[in-house]
């Protein structure tokens, strides 16, 4: 059989899977010759924009070959709508993260130790972790797929350390050479590089998309009165919207000025729970919604075409991340707008996030010792079971601010000292009683009807009950199927558990505000913290700020800066953009 015979055939095996699973008439373009290649045993890197459809080129595969593929992906919520939606569509698929309990990650391990299961997504702290390194060798793994791989990359505007250890993950899962699968919306050329040396590439396949958007104006305002600008902003571009706030906090404070000034605007971040999440985005999809006022966490895995603007009130962290969240305005080629809202006063504000996003060694000096001393372990003894690093407690101690906790908890777990797990935004860490019956005998006060008798049922028939007598009887408990189970409200649920924690039968710590860490090997008395690395990762972190303000204030055409900096050849000026539009075309 010739190549060009084997290829026509993988090409229309992939069309009728396209459309029989997906309702397609056929790919986008570039799409195909990634799917091909991946029918291969080749190594991949595709950089593919915003919106261009990234998944479906490693999905296609998966359910074409015989085996496994291996799907890792950074963030939790777009791995469970994937998951979902999956499903819907009858693909036999699995997930795998720190969120579930011990009994529903044995009965995943099991699914995928006997086969049937096309495909896993997992975080990349699951494929490094001690249980994917003893069970990942009885998978029969075909490929794996890293996704936002631009993680793996010091110079990448979202680096984890987690993402460096994928390529050992796989050679301890398998003798032979797994391939992969690499894709990223944003990669300037020195990412591309660092993915490639980072995941041991071969020889990779390389498919670049041209990132260009002639569509969208890029523009900058620079204003202390952001609500009527915004407002402004939002009647001169009617239709869809999204306003990218930053925090959690500000999506809430923007969605409630939005709709007081008759916008219909709702919040969107990884705090609130799956079911507020999801009716967001889908009043948005259908057009009930005007806006979503959203952290970063809003737009991973979403296909909407008529997205007329797109809103930073905030600087973003680094020029790819901004480029990545703009492209997602006008993907059906109409003209849109991405807008970057920058007060003077938001300048310190990234700079100080830059740096307090990797910590000095004295910081995480401070933090390391605090965890240790309040798990009880003394310079030299093993850290076999998990201490609790409650964030906020830790932070009063130390004299660090919350978010520099979390970023020096990483760190030393980059540095290899520990090993880090951050609770799900809807689990309670539980302490239970010794036995069982003490939650039923409190309830035996109040009448059978009573809320609490159904939660106490509830919580003993959940997956975080552990058997009487084994030891911890500290474990996680997601709030949203107990939610469901009782018929309560998630407020009421809440105030239900702390029934039982102000009458001592249960130690309660509630999403977000805990982290779980295990020590690598014994508690040292200077350990060694990586401070050299460290440093040079916020220097670059830094530099990378630096990028988003200089873009800031740049007088050249803002789409050709873009380019430019992405290493595509640059335009003479666009002629759209509002530096062009604005002042006298020069160099023509």
């Amino acid at each position: 059989m010739t190549g060009e015979t084997q290829r026509a055939e993988k090409e229309a095996s992939a069309r009728a899977l396209l459309s029989r699973i997906w309702g397609y008439e056929d790919f986008r373009p570039g799409q195909l010759d990634v799917v091909v290649d991946a029918l291969g045993e080749a190594d991949i890197l595709a950089v593919m924009p915003t919106g261009g459809g990234k998944s479906l080129c490693y999905l296609i595969p998966a359910l074409i070959q015989n085996g496994l593929t291996v799907v890792v992906s950074p963030l939790l919520a777009l791995m469970e709508d994937q998951v979902g939606a999956l499903r819907k569509r009858g693909v036999e698929v699995e997930r795998l993260t720190g969120s579930m309990s011990h009994r529903q990650r044995e009965h995943t391990w099991s699914r995928l130790e006997h086969g049937g299961v096309q495909l896993v997504f997992l975080s990349p702290e699951m494929l490094g972790g001690e249980v994917f390194a003893a069970r990942s060798p009885r998978l029969n793994i075909r490929r794996v797929a890293v996704d936002e791989a631009h993680c793996i990359s010091e110079w990448g505007h979202d680096f984890r350390p987690a993402y460096t250890a994928i390529r050992e993950a796989l050679t301890v899962a398998s003798p032979e050479r797994i391939p992969i699968t690499a894709l990223t919306a944003t990669a300037p050329p020195r990412v591309r590089r660092d993915i490639g040396r980072a995941l041991d590439l071969k020889e990779p396949r390389l498919h670049v998309w041209p990132i260009d958007r002639p569509n969208i104006t890029w523009q900058v305002r620079r204003t202390e009165n952001l609500l009527d600008e915004v407002v402004g902003l939002l009647r001169e571009h009617p239709g869809q919207g999204i306003l990218y706030a930053g925090t959690r906090r500000n999506t809430e404070a923007w969605a409630r000025r939005l709709r007081d000034k008759g916008i219909e605007t709702r919040p969107y971040h990884a705090g609130l729970e799956a079911g507020a999440r999801n009716a967001a985005q889908s009043a948005w999809m259908k057009g009930d919604c005007r806006v979503v006022a959203a952290t970063s966490a809003f737009g991973m895995g979403i296909d909407k075409p008529d997205v007329r603007i797109v809103l930073h009130t905030m600087l973003p962290s680094s020029i790819e991340a901004y480029y990545q969240e703009a492209g997602r305005a006008g993907r059906d080629g109409l003209p849109a707008a991405a807008v970057l809202i920058a007060p003077e006063a938001d300048t310190d504000r990234v700079r100080a996030w830059a740096r307090d996003r990797y910590p000095e060694a004295g910081a995480m000096r401070r933090v390391y010792d605090v965890v240790c001393d309040l798990g009880g372990l003394a310079v030299g003894s093993q850290g076999e079971v998990p201490v609790v690093l409650e964030v906020e407690r830790v932070a009063t101690i130390t004299g660090l601010r919350g978010d520099q906790v979390k970023a020096a908890a990483g760190l030393l777990a980059s540095a290899g000292l520990w090993s880090v797990r951050e609770l799900a935004e809807d689990t309670a860490r539980i302490e239970w009683p010794e036995s069982d019956e003490v939650l039923r005998m409190a309830a035996a006060g109040y009448p059978r009807t009573h809320p609490v008798h159904r939660l106490a049922d509830a919580l003993l028939r959940s997956d975080g009950s552990p058997p009487e007598g084994i030891e911890p009887r500290m474990q996680e408990v997601s709030l949203s199927p107990l939610a469901q189970t009782t018929g309560l409200e998630p407020g009421r649920v809440l105030e239900g558990l702390d029934f039982f924690v102000d009458r001592g039968l249960l130690r309660m710590m509630l999403p977000g505000g805990s982290m779980e860490v295990t020590l690598i090997g014994s508690r040292q008395a200077r350990p060694d913290l990586g401070s050299t690395r460290v440093n040079v990762l916020r220097k670059r972190a830094i530099g990378r700020a630096e990028d988003v303000i200089a873009y800031a204030g740049v007088t050249d055409c803002r789409r050709r800066v873009l380019l430019n900096y992405f290493g595509e050849k640059p335009l003479r000026r666009c002629g759209n953009c509002d530096n062009c539009l604005g002042n006298e075309p020069s160099g023509h």
